[in-house]
C-alpha cells in the first residue's frame, strides 16, 4: 500500500455510502486526502474511473456506464440499466380503452366529455 504525501499513514480511501439522490460519501486516511478526492469525484472521466476502483458496481449490483456534470454542480450517476418487457400473467391488466369502459358502464363518450368541460 502507497504511503499517503499528505499524513505519512497508509493511503486509505473507502466508499462509505451511496445515497439514491446519487451521492457518495468517502472516508479517507485524512482531510487533505479527502479534499484530492473530492476534487476527482468533481470530474466526470476521474469519477467514473475512481468510483468503479472503490467498488461502486459491486456495492449497487449496477454496471457504471460513466457519471455525467448535471450543469449545477453535481454529478451523476449514469447506470447501464436495461429496457425490457415485464412478464405478464394472463390478463390481470388488461388494455382497455376510455371509450370501451365507458361502454361497459352504460354510458356514452359524448355524455362524459360534455360533463367534464
Amino acid at each position: 500500500m502507497p504511503t499517503c504525501i499528505h499524513c505519512g499513514e497508509t493511503e486509505s480511501v473507502e466508499l462509505l455510502e451511496i445515497w439514491e439522490d446519487r451521492d457518495v460519501s468517502v472516508a479517507t486516511c485524512c482531510e487533505a486526502f479527502q479534499d484530492e478526492v473530492l476534487y476527482e469525484l468533481q470530474h466526470p472521466a476521474t469519477a467514473t474511473a475512481l468510483l468503479r476502483r472503490l467498488g461502486i458496481e459491486q456495492i449497487t449490483g449496477h454496471a457504471l456506464r460513466r457519471c455525467v456534470d448535471d450543469g449545477v454542480g453535481r454529478l451523476v450517476l449514469d447506470w447501464q440499466l436495461r429496457l425490457s418487457a415485464l412478464p405478464q400473467r394472463g390478463r390481470s391488466w388488461p388494455h382497455i380503452t376510455r371509450t370501451a369502459a365507458l361502454r361497459s358502464l352504460g354510458a356514452s363518450a359524448a355524455r362524459c366529455s360534455t360533463a367534464r368541460t
